[in-house]
């Protein structure tokens, strides 16, 4: 079985050529997502991981960067589903984060 860290690096890998922000997410995987998840195996994430992840960058980081991050986990690990790596991906269940505004936009003169 898979170790997130690696299937990440190949799954970085593969999706180098197609990804708009390449280094953001080749950052999130290297810096967040791999201290957290790096030697667990694809199949040992659980939902409660997941979680606990949440928790902890919450202390530190806004909630639209935390959602940044999980966009990234929840790409990597629905590439291990479509793969047939895992059955289901633990961030399905896991607990919405809190907080995220909308970014604002105002309509233009030339609008109306």
């Amino acid at each position: 079985m898979w170790t997130f860290s690696a299937y990440a690096a190949e799954w970085l890998e593969r999706k180098k050529s197609t990804l708009k922000g390449y280094g953001v997410t080749k950052g999130h995987i290297n810096v967040s997502l791999n201290s957290a998840f790096g030697k667990k195996a694809l199949n040992a994430i659980t939902v409660s991981d997941v979680n606990r992840w949440i928790g902890q960058k919450r202390k530190t980081l806004s909630p639209a960067t935390v959602q940044r991050q999980l966009a990234t986990f929840n790409a990597i690990m629905n590439d291990a589903v479509r793969s047939g790596l895992v059955e289901r991906n633990p961030s399905e269940r896991a607990d919405r984060i809190k907080g995220i505004e909308a970014r604002q936009r105002f309509v233009a003169d030339n609008e109306w």
